[in-house]
């Protein structure tokens, strides 16, 4: 009976979940410019590098979106001496509007910060829930193909970084290019 409960539970999430994707969605790569916020590094600024996938099925009011993003300090934070990496894992909702060639956006969700980070050889790892929002637009360019800008923020972090407590939160601004498939498609 147990195998027969967990077989019919993989069956619906995995059509609850295959469906939608194949239905339609696309899948964009942001390059950003973060400001880390309340924080008292000298070097506040960062470059960071994520992707996302964003998927729903015939008349969803929301799509689903998943991604990561990640910031590497392999030089240090000026005036820190941390190095290492900061990886953000979220998934969330995402409202779209418009048929046109420009699609405007906002969305929030949750995430999960990861530090990875070293300093004064010692090795400082932590993780921290968050929410976050997003909104920007972008361009359908041909195809599938899409251009555009992204703004968000991250509220509600703290980890443990080399002995200290602080917030990870941010607000960035990025550039966006990304490819769409099926009848969602961008």
């Amino acid at each position: 009976m147990r195998l027969m409960a967990s077989a019919a539970a993989l069956v619906l999430t995995v059509g609850a979940t295959v469906s939608p994707l194949l239905a339609g969605g696309d899948v964009r790569v942001i390059v950003a410019q973060r400001t880390l916020e309340d924080i008292d590094f000298d070097d506040e600024n960062q470059t960071s590098f994520g992707v996302d996938v964003r998927f729903g099925g015939d008349g969803w009011p929301v799509r689903i979106v998943a991604g990561a993003t990640r910031v590497h300090a392999n030089d240090g934070w000026v005036g820190t001496g941390i190095y290492g990496n900061v990886t953000e894992m979220f998934a969330g909702v995402v409202k779209e509007w418009g048929s046109g060639a420009a699609r405007p956006f906002l969305g929030a969700g949750v995430s999960e910060v990861i530090t990875d980070l070293e300093h004064d050889d010692r090795p400082s790892h932590g993780t921290s829930e968050g929410a976050y929002v997003h909104t920007g637009v972008c361009w359908k360019v041909g195809g599938g193909l899409l251009v555009g800008v992204e703004m968000r923020g991250l509220f509600g972090t703290n980890v443990d970084v080399a002995g200290f407590s602080t917030e990870v939160d941010y607000v960035q601004i990025g550039a966006v290019l990304g490819w769409g498939w099926g009848r969602r498609s961008p």
